[in-house]
């Protein structure tokens, strides 16, 4: 994580809580409840972008890894 954007680190821990407390996958689904895709993707501010921002670094790094076979 490169950014000490307050909204930014807010949305990541945000995240991270609901994926140890729910798993990931569920984490996921309320994160794209939360922030759908396709039919409003703007942001009411740049505190609101960059808290989803965040969000989705948590999930990019909790994405569970498929051991190969």
């Amino acid at each position: 994580m490169t950014t000490t954007n307050k909204h930014y680190l807010a949305g990541f821990y945000a995240v991270r809580k609901d994926i140890q407390g729910m798993g990931f996958e569920a984490a996921r689904d309320k994160f794209n409840m939360d922030n759908p895709q396709g039919y409003d993707n703007s942001f009411s501010s740049m505190d609101a972008y960059q808290y989803a921002k965040g969000g989705i670094e948590a999930l990019v790094k909790s994405i569970p890894s498929k051991e190969i076979v």
